[in-house]
């Protein structure tokens, strides 16, 4: 049996996310990213490791064939920026 978005724990998560996204049309079928670290970034620094991860985030929606995620991730971002600053996780 097929198991329905629906279905899944993180549903509502992934349908968030969904609402962000813009399909690319005639995209065809996902290569696979190649997802390698930006050697200009210290991945010991929280700040470029962070950074990193956006930017792997990007290119994996990228290869799936959407579009939107950097907007995403700036939402996201200042959420996260406006809970650390009123003390709420």
């Amino acid at each position: 049996m097929q198991q329905r978005l629906a279905d899944a724990p993180a549903a509502d998560a992934v349908a968030d996310v969904d609402r962000g996204l813009g399909y690319i049309h005639d995209v065809g079928a996902s290569q696979g990213a190649n997802l390698l670290a930006q050697l200009a970034l210290d991945l010991r620094d929280p700040a470029d490791r962070h950074q990193q991860v956006d930017d792997w985030l990007v290119e994996l929606a990228l290869d799936a064939g959407f579009t939107g995620m950097e907007d995403l991730l700036d939402q996201y971002h200042s959420v996260e920026q406006k809970q650390v600053g009123s003390g709420q996780q």
